[in-house]
Formats: structure tokens, sequence, C-alpha cells
């Protein structure tokens, strides 16, 4: 049973546009030079190829904004990949509707198409695509299948800031992106989240709200009644200097930061060739730049590697749970079963990258994943 939510009539109003927002997601308008405010804001216009930009207080504040400028509410559903974020299923529930989670594709672990097109009912009214760990999933074939339809297209871009820099037209099969620079996705109010459209449609209907939203609303009448931390929805016209310069500063170092991450996956693949694990590997089809390196053992391996990498100093992590195997939607959501996801999530490990590792470390790292192999054969 998905929790019954009570919106906040306020946000509804400001949300109300002037045309209809039934449009699907091939109605593009052509997008000229946006005016912008901040150098922050023109270097994000830039990067994400000439889309309108709007900023929020966070990630999730960014999602709630577009689920609800998209329409969605009670009754409706939502298709989103087994392997996402964990708050894209909670935004989906705060706004009344309930998340239908798909299983992934084997090679790369993004959103299957023949899933979506199964699980495609009556109530279907947006798809969501998460860009995992930095792949990005192609979007025309999942547009070509809900065009027709009426079904509305977000990407969640906040594992693939870099890797949407490299696409020659973000956004141009969806209706909006949501997106973050590289580990805010937790972090509500440090630098904004921004929602990328083309859609001219879109960028006026968010304009709006900003224009009339002068203070932060909560999302529903009475947080108290089932939602005790209701979020608070704020969207930003721009921000302030000191937060722009902090932001730009931002901008311009994640391009040095992704280019060591870069050459840190490259030796990561050639370091891991000859061991038992499971890597992603990259493909002609699917543009990426990984932000963690993911590997995959054998579910009875990997709690016992974790631990053992985590003893000796490693900063690893266990990845992307199955969203359908968690015990807070399996008890309101009835789901079908999603085997790729659950495989990979049972034996998914994510190694360490970035400035604070350098070749030596991922030397040892990767030494002392052979070690945890040698010794287990041995035995």
């Amino acid at each position: 049973m998905v929790p019954q939510f009570s919106i906040n009539p306020r946000l509804r109003s400001l949300l109300r546009p002037s045309t209809d927002l039934s449009s699907p997601s091939g109605l593009k308008a052509e997008i000229g030079t946006a005016a912008t405010q901040s150098e922050s804001k023109a270097l994000l216009h830039a990067h994400f190829k000439g889309c309108h930009v709007h900023f929020a207080s966070g990630w999730s504040t960014a999602l709630y904004a577009a689920f609800l400028a998209l329409g969605l509410g009670h009754e409706d559903e939502v298709i989103l990949p087994a392997l996402a974020p964990v708050g894209i299923a909670h935004a989906i529930q705060l706004t009344g509707a309930r998340p239908v989670f798909v299983d992934v594709s084997h090679d790369h672990l993004l959103l299957d198409l023949a899933a979506v097109e199964a699980a495609i009912s009556p109530k279907t009214r947006i798809v969501v695509v998460s860009h995992l760990y930095g792949q990005i999933a192609p979007t025309e074939p999942l547009h070509a299948l809900l065009v027709d339809r009426g079904i509305c297209i977000i990407e969640d871009g906040s594992d693939a800031f870099s890797a949407l820099g490299g696409v020659e037209y973000p956004a141009q099969h969806s209706d909006m992106l949501v997106c973050c620079l590289p580990g805010l996705r937790e972090s509500e109010g440090h630098l904004p989240g921004f929602i990328v459209t083309r859609t001219a449609h879109y960028h006026q209907l968010l304009s709006l709200w900003t224009r009339q939203n002068d203070f932060s609303e909560r999302l529903l009448d009475d947080p108290a009644s089932g939602w005790p931390d209701a979020p608070l929805i704020d969207l930003i016209d721009d921000v302030c200097e000191i937060d722009d310069k902090r932001l730009c500063d931002a901008i311009h170092a994640i391009e040095e930061i992704q280019k060591g991450i870069d050459q840190q996956v490259a030796r990561y693949d050639d370091l891991l060739a000859e061991l038992p694990v499971r890597r992603l590997a990259a493909s002609s089809g699917i543009s990426r730049r990984l932000v963690s390196y993911p590997i995959h053992v054998e579910a009875d391996h990997r709690d016992s590697l974790f631990e053992k990498l985590r003893s000796e100093g490693f900063e690893i992590y266990r990845s992307y749970r199955n969203l359908s195997d968690l015990q807070f939607f399996s008890h309101q959501v009835s789901q079908t079963y999603c085997p790729l996801a659950s495989k990979w999530s049972y034996g998914a490990l994510s190694l360490p990258t970035g400035p604070h590792i350098g070749r030596r470390e991922q030397n040892f790292l990767v030494q002392s994943v052979k070690n945890y192999f040698s010794e287990f054969s041995s035995n």
C-alpha cells in the first residue's frame, strides 16, 4: 500500500501551468542562448550544451520539483530501474505516486527497455532513467517507445555530471534531467542541485515557480502525519556571490579530478583483468566516465572481502542495493522479481577513486584482492 500524503496546496497552485502540461516527451522547443545572472549558471549552461538550468537547494529537492512539475500525484505510477539511488523512490512516494521497479540490463546494469515496456500500465506517468556509476543510458530508444503514449522521461544524472558534459546534446530525448555535482547527492543546502531541460514549456513553468516562491515551502500539508521529515521545496533563481564562487571553483576542479579518475579506472582495468571479479566493460554504445570503480564477486565472498579491505584501511563501499529487495518498499509496493539487479547488489563493491588514492595505494589494494582469492583457493 502506497502511503497517502496530502501535497501542500500552495505548491500545487504555484505549479498550475498556463498551458497544458500533458504534452509528450517529444515536443521540444528550439532553445537559444539563455540569459545568465552568474558565472556558475553560465558554466552549467555550457556544460549541458545550451539547456535551461534551474537551481534547487539540493538534488532531492530538484527531484521533488521535477516530479511535481510533470503533474505527478496520487494513483500515478513511475517506472524506475531497481538499481538506482533510493532517494528517487522516496521522492515518488512523497507525491503520492507508486514506484514500479524493473530489472536492469546484464551488461551495464542500466534500465532495460524490454522490462520497461512490460511494466507500462494505464497509470504510468513517468519513466526514470538513472545513469548508474557514470554510464550514460541511451534514451533515444526509450523516447521512441514512450512518445506516442504521453509518458514523460526524467534522467537522474547524480552519478554522471562529468559524463554528461561529454554528451553531444544532454536531455535531448527526455523532459528533464536532475543532476548535482559529484558526491553531493546527500548534501542538501551545501551547493545547489540542478534541473536541466530543453523544453521551453517546462523552463517557463519552473521560472514561474521560482519567481513566486520567494520562501521555502513544505511539500506536505501536515508533515507530522506519516512523514515527519517532509522536505522543504526551494527553487533558487540564482546563487549568491559567495556560493557562485564556490560553485565555479567546484565545477572547474571536477574536470581535473575526473581526468585523474579516468586514469585510475584504466589502471584498475589492467590490474584486475586476471582476477575472478566482474567489471563493467566499456562499450561503443555506452558513453561513460566512471566516478567510482564497481566490481562484482560471488555473494559468499562479498562481505569477507569487504571486511578484509576495510581492516587494511581501504575506503571501499558496498554498492547499490536492489530497491525492490528493500523491506521499506516490499511492505508497501507489490513488485516483480528483478534477478539481475538482485544478483549484482548482493555481490557488488565499489573500489576507491579520486585524489586521495595514488598508484601505490591502488597497487596495494589490488594485491590485497589477489591475496584474498589466493588464500581462498588454497583452502
